[in-house]
């Protein structure tokens, strides 16, 4: 959605334009494959799939009831990779993490949709960054309050945005 905002994908022709949606849902998808294998190796891994996943150990669900799962905390392609030290994640990912996927990518790959709910899922929140630990309340609702997220979060421009992604990947 930020992507069709900016100038040089306004003064792009369709054809780059949707050279560049291919590209970016081929490097998308062929991660998120990579990380759902990588779950799929050992139970303890898959039930982090959960969305309960999204609550720290012993904490009633209530108890973070600011947290709409609308994934505006992981809206950066990459961030700072300072993770804790019994993370299970690969290195490679920590790289990818810190760098993110490539140009045009826009927000964390690790962020995935929990089964077509349209709320989000951090697939590694157990071994989730240290910054990522830190995006508490606060940093929530200044989030919520910003305009701009307002506006990308609206139903109609979410809608608009579908529409456009399906017409320049069908276009021929």
């Amino acid at each position: 959605m930020t992507l069709t905002e900016e100038a040089g994908w306004k003064h792009s022709p369709p054809r780059l334009q949707k050279a560049k949606i291919r590209r970016l849902l081929e490097e998308r998808g062929a991660f998120f494959l990579e990380v759902r294998n990588w779950m799929s190796l050992a139970p303890q891994y898959r039930k982090h799939l959960k969305k309960e996943i999204h609550i720290e150990d012993g904490t009633p669900p209530d108890a973070i009831s600011y947290c709409t799962h609308c994934g505006g905390c992981c809206e950066v392609a990459s961030g700072f990779p300072d993770f804790p030290e019994e993370t299970l994640i690969p290195v490679r990912w920590q790289r990818i993490f810190g760098e993110g996927l490539g140009r045009g990518h826009r927000f964390c790959p690790f962020l995935w949709e929990e089964k077509s709910t349209g709320s989000s899922l951090c697939s590694i929140h157990p071994w989730r960054s240290h910054p990522c630990r830190a995006f508490e309340k606060e940093e929530c609702e200044f989030l919520m309050n910003d305009p701009d997220f307002k506006r990308l979060s609206d139903r109609k421009w979410v809608d608009r945005t579908c529409r456009l992604l399906l017409r320049l990947i069908d276009a021929g």
